[in-house]
């Protein structure tokens, strides 16, 4: 699983940066996330959208609620009638009672990902800065 620390910031470039928790997105032993673009059109229950891996093109995502902030998430590649593939739970969003409802994120290496994601209830202006702090590849 690749897990990344979240820093959040509002209020305009010169304002200061929060701690966001941590996002865990993408559960391949030797393949970094180097993109997430997903929303939600149920307030958080469940996410639709593409991620994209490194060396490879977006791919379509899926993810439905588990508990808070915890996703069970399926990819999908050759089309779309292709089968679905369980990529195993995302954490998404570290807020208890506001569910993340949109993540605009993007890396050129996997390791700092920057863009934006949005919780209900807020404008999208919300910005993360994820720095990753653990890849541990799967089955460990």
């Amino acid at each position: 699983m690749t897990v990344y620390n979240i820093q959040n910031q509002w209020g305009g470039s010169s304002a200061p940066w929060h701690d966001g928790g941590v996002l865990n997105i993408g559960n391949r032993a030797d393949q970094l996330p180097t993109a997430l673009h997903i929303q939600s059109g149920d307030g958080g229950l469940s996410f639709t959208g593409t991620m994209t891996y490194q060396g490879e093109g977006p791919i379509g995502l899926r993810a439905t609620r588990v508990t808070e902030n915890c996703y069970q998430a399926e990819n999908q590649w050759g089309g779309n009638d292709a089968p679905w593939h369980d990529a195993g739970l995302f954490l998404l969003g570290a807020r208890d009672g506001q569910n993340a409802v949109a993540f605009d994120l993007t890396s050129k290496d996997g390791q700092t990902v920057t863009g934006t994601m949005t919780y209900a209830g807020e404008g999208p202006a919300t910005t993360a800065v994820c720095v990753r702090k653990s890849h541990i590849p799967s089955g460990q």
